[in-house]
């Protein structure tokens, strides 16, 4: 049986996610690898800190309830 890696090793992972533009004004990101961490900002720089806080409680709850976490692609 493969030894878990830690919760820092996870959220220091660098996820890429996609941007588009939100037809009621702001903007909303996704990240394909962690399947439902969507988030909506009205502006680019509020969606960055949304977005990063999105994958970090994503994580932090795939964690504790011993699910999987995808690592990211690599293209």
């Amino acid at each position: 049986m493969t030894e878990r890696k830690s919760l820092q090793y996870y959220l220091n992972l660098i996820y890429p996610f996609k941007v588009y533009p939100d037809p009621e004004g702001g903007y909303v990101a996704n990240i394909e690898e962690l399947p439902g961490c969507v988030t909506q900002a009205e502006t680019p720089e509020e969606l960055f800190i949304a977005i990063n806080n999105a994958r970090r409680g994503w994580i932090e709850v795939a964690y504790e309830d011993g699910q999987t976490i995808p690592e990211p692609k690599k293209d």
